[in-house]
C-alpha cells in the first residue's frame, strides 16, 4: 500500500514539498512551496501561523511574537499578508469542548492561564490522560510536551505520575515545565530527588539560573536542602526558594544568627514574603508560619543590623521594619 501523501503543516491543503529547520525548534516543519516563502517573509496568514505553532510551539524564530500577535496577526510582514481575515485562528469557546484540539490550542498559548485551566478543567482527568497519550505517541516537539507537562500539573496531577516520569527520558525539556508536574504528579521524594540529581549534573552558571524550579515543591524539606547545599554566587531565587517553602520563624532566627550566607537567604525570603513579585509567587502568596510578635521581630532584625552593618543589609532591614 503507497504511503498516506504528507500535507504542508502550515495550509493543510497543499502537499509538502520541503523540510525547512527555524531557529529554536526542534522538529522541522513540512511545508509547501508558497507557505516556505511566507514564512520566511513574516506573512503568514493567522490559520497558518497556528497551524505550525500548534505542531511547534511558538518560540521559533520565524513565528515567535516579534513576529506574530496571540491571534496569529503578523506584526512585520516583509510582503503583503493575503486574506487574512478569511482564516483567523480558532477561539478558545471553539476548541474547549474537544480534548485534542484544546490541547493543539494550548500549544500555541503564551500563558497556560486560568481561563484555558478551566477549559481544561470541564474534562475528566482520565480523557485527559487519554487525550495527551493518544497526542504524544509519535515524536513530538518539545513545546507539545511541555505543554502537556502544564496539563498535567493543573488538571491531571497524581494520575499523570506515570507520563511524568517517562517525560524525564526526553531530552531537552525545559526543568520548569519537568519539574512542576513532577511536584503535581508524582511524590516527593521520587520527583525532589530527580530533580536535584538533575541540578547537581549542571554547570555552575547554569545551576545558578535553574534552581529556582524548587519553589514548585512548596515543601519545608526544601529548607533542609538549602543549608546543606548553599553556593555562590548569592542570589535572590534563594530568598524565593525559601519563602515558597512553609518557612517559619524559628528557622529564620536560626539563619540569621548562623550569618551569612543563610542570613541573607532569610532576609531575602521575608522580602519576597512581604511583597511577593512574580506572579508564581503571588499565586502561591507565601507566609511566614510561627510569626513572633511585632516588638520580638523588629528586635531580631536590628541586632542581626549591629552584627553585619553592610548597606545591603541595613537597606533591606529598614524596607522589612516599615512594612
Amino acid at each position: 500500500m503507497p504511503a498516506a501523501p504528507t500535507f504542508c503543516e502550515s495550509c493543510e491543503s497543499a502537499l509538502a514539498q520541503l523540510e525547512y529547520h527555524d531557529a529554536g525548534t526542534d522538529l522541522p516543519y513540512l511545508l509547501c512551496g508558497s507557505c516556505k516563502d511566507r514564512l520566511i517573509a513574516r506573512s503568514l496568514r493567522p490559520l497558518e501561523w497556528y497551524n505550525l505553532a500548534k505542531r511547534h510551539g511558538w518560540t521559533g524564530y520565524l513565528i515567535h511574537d516579534d513576529f506574530y500577535e496571540e491571534d496569529g496577526e503578523a506584526l512585520q510582514p516583509m510582503t503583503e499578508v493575503e486574506d487574512a481575515s478569511d482564516l483567523p485562528v480558532p477561539h478558545l469557546k471553539d476548541v474547549a469542548g474537544d480534548p485534542r484540539r484544546l490541547l493543539e490550542y494550548s500549544v500555541t498559548r503564551w500563558d497556560f492561564d486560568a481561563k484555558l485551566q478551566k477549559a481544561w478543567r470541564t474534562h475528566p482527568p482520565d480523557k485527559i490522560l487519554e487525550e495527551v497519550r493518544r497526542h504524544t505517541q509519535a515524536p513530538v516537539s518539545r513545546a507539545v510536551r511541555e505543554t502537556c507537562l502544564d496539563v498535567m500539573t493543573f488538571c491531571v496531577k497524581g494520575n499523570a505520575g506515570d507520563f511524568v516520569r517517562e517525560s524525564w527520558q526526553v531530552e531537552g525539556l525545559g526543568l520548569h515545565s519537568l519539574v512542576a508536574a513532577s511536584a503535581a504528579c508524582m511524590p516527593f521524594t521520587d520527583a525532589f530527588e530527580r530533580t536535584t540529581k538533575s541540578l547537581a549534573a549542571m554547570p555552575d552558571a547554569e545551576r545558578a539560573k535553574s534552581i529556582s524550579v524548587l519553589i514548585h515543591f512548596q515543601n519545608p524539606k526544601i529548607l533542609d536542602w538549602i543549608e546543606e547545599n548553599y553556593f555562590s554566587p548569592h542570589s535572590d531565587h534563594w530568598g524565593q526558594i525559601a519563602a515558597a517553602s512553609k518557612l517559619d520563624w524559628p528557622r529564620v532566627e536560626s539563619w540569621l544568627s548562623s550569618g551569612r550566607p543563610l542570613s541573607l537567604v532569610a532576609l531575602d525570603a521575608l522580602q519576597v514574603i512581604a511583597n511577593p513579585a512574580s506572579p508564581l509567587l503571588q499565586e502561591i502568596a507565601p507566609e511566614l508560619l510561627l510569626a513572633p510578635s511585632r516588638e520580638h521581630f523588629i528586635h531580631v532584625l536590628r541586632e542581626y543590623a549591629k552584627r553585619d552593618p553592610m548597606p545591603r543589609v541595613t537597606k533591606q532591614v529598614d524596607r522589612l521594619l516599615s512594612a
